[in-house]
């Protein structure tokens, strides 16, 4: 390698032969028709794969992995159990409970989301010291359940998109909202 370097297609095959998994199908997406090195794609490697996670942003991407195409519900669960207990192998009790609580934040308010991302907090005390400067600070806008309450609405959220009729068969509604159904 270090008489002959490899580089473009040549290096790309070798690569793609040696890949597996997540690495593999990344290496189809940097593939942009400019030249491939090995120092390039060493550099970007390791940007990508390199360096340890810290847990809540570990939790925050499991959160994001969506079913594959024809995945079953099954084999989604242990993909995501595998995902999990693979990059929590080392977390302790207290930095899980951590992650959970910026998790959720996060989902509601980007900058605990940003602090999950960049912050490697290992300890609930942490937590707490991380949480103070928001400690009298207002959401940034009305959280969901707050905006539903106030607003009148009786109906409450709507159905999960892969509820499924069971009079018309379309999904996005349960049977007893189906339009499609005679009323009595």
């Amino acid at each position: 390698m270090r008489d002959h370097p490899l580089k473009n297609s040549a290096l790309y095959s070798a690569l793609n032969r040696a890949l597996e998994g997540p690495a593999a199908y990344w290496l189809t997406q940097i593939m942009n028709g400019d030249e491939l090195t090995w120092p390039d794609f060493k550099e970007q490697f390791a940007a990508h794969f390199g360096g340890q996670e810290v847990a809540a942003a570990s939790l925050i991407k499991v959160a994001e992995e969506l079913p594959r195409d024809g995945e079953t519900p099954g084999a989604y669960e242990n993909r995501i159990i595998t995902l999990l207990g693979s990059k929590w192998r080392n977390s302790t009790r207290e930095e899980v409970l951590a992650a959970t609580a910026l998790h959720l934040l996060g989902s509601r308010d980007e900058r605990f989301k940003r602090l999950a991302l960049t912050s490697d907090i290992t300890s609930v005390k942490q937590f707490q010291r991380e949480m103070k400067p928001f400690l009298y600070t207002e959401w940034p806008t009305p959280p969901p359940w707050r905006s539903l309450a106030s607003s009148g609405n009786k109906r409450g959220r709507s159905p999960a998109p892969w509820t499924r009729c069971g009079h018309c068969g379309i999904y996005g509604h349960p049977t007893f909202e189906c339009r499609k159904r005679a009323k009595w």
